[in-house]
């Protein structure tokens, strides 16, 4: 518009990776019932590795996307978990992060590595898990992305390293 030389790389270059990641994941996971707002990535937390003996407090909600635990994990180094508290995806129906037989309302993980995220990682309410990358941490309630609207609560997830 005004005839000066423009592009997409120019203009949103220091976000393009986060905006091609999240395009990817609406255009593979819009639905009806879909909801853009819930599904937005908190781009703004730190990320910090965890030194042995170090925790990290995290809320996670059942009504949004993927979360950020504020957790950068190393490939091939164990991390605990424990949750607390209950979330619903079914109204009336409350659940810990193992969720319902049918698996919705389940703790899932993934790793985000160079502008990728990573294979869901099977969580629930308590265990042990070995990143098998180095990247940042993320997790969600599964659910179907067109039915997070209507589910309730949050847990708190507490990563502990491994000594």
């Amino acid at each position: 518009m005004q005839r000066q030389p423009a592009s997409f790389e120019k203009t949103y270059g220091s976000v393009t990776q986060q905006l091609e990641l999240e395009y990817q994941l609406f255009l593979t996971d819009v639905c009806s019932g879909y909801r853009a707002d819930l599904c937005a990535w908190d781009w703004k937390t730190k990320f910090t590795l965890l030194k042995s003996g170090m925790t990290m407090t995290k809320r996670v909600e059942a009504r949004r996307g993927w979360q950020a635990t504020g957790v950068s994990v190393v490939a091939g180094t164990e991390y605990r978990f424990e949750t607390a508290d209950q979330w619903s995806v079914v109204p009336g129906n409350s659940t810990d992060a193992n969720g319902q037989l049918d698996g919705r309302g389940r703790l899932v993980g993934a790793i985000l590595k160079d502008g990728r995220l990573g294979a869901e990682i099977e969580l629930g309410s308590m265990g042990k898990f070995t990143a098998g990358a180095n990247g940042d941490w993320f997790v969600r309630c599964r659910d179907d992305w067109g039915a997070i609207a209507n589910n309730e609560g949050a847990i708190t997830l507490k990563v502990l390293s491994a000594p």
